[in-house]
């Protein structure tokens, strides 16, 4: 894993973490994670997020081991890094939980309009 994420080698990280998805579990997302955010690699980051493995860890986190998912969102980095990161967080499976968790990340990043429903009460 190390190998391809030092390479950014898409297609060997493919490979190991979606091809081999029984080998990992939640703590390996958090730890590859913070690895292609401490890189600021932006096509990793938008990878990660959108593969299916992610979601499947994801979903098998309890309240309280998604709410330490989210503190990666604390962390200082770039504004194109924040974008990636604001686009995939407010698609599913993440979002219902992101936006509870941390609202005002989502006020100061641009969200879709379509994620997001406006009720008149």
């Amino acid at each position: 894993m190390e190998l391809a994420l030092n390479n950014k080698d898409l297609e060997m990280l493919s490979y190991l973490w979606e091809d081999l998805k029984i080998t990992w579990d939640p703590k390996h997302l958090r730890c590859l994670l913070d690895y292609i955010l401490d890189m600021g690699w932006l096509l990793g980051l938008n990878w990660l997020l959108g593969s299916a493995t992610s979601h499947l860890l994801y979903l098998s986190l309890n309240p309280e081991d998604k709410d330490q998912f989210y503190m990666f969102m604390k962390k200082i980095m770039p504004a194109d890094m924040q974008q990636v990161l604001s686009q995939n967080l407010s698609e599913a499976p993440y979002f219902p939980f992101s936006f509870l968790n941390s609202p005002g990340f989502f006020i100061n990043h641009k969200v879709p309009v379509s994620t997001i429903e406006i009720v008149d009460i």
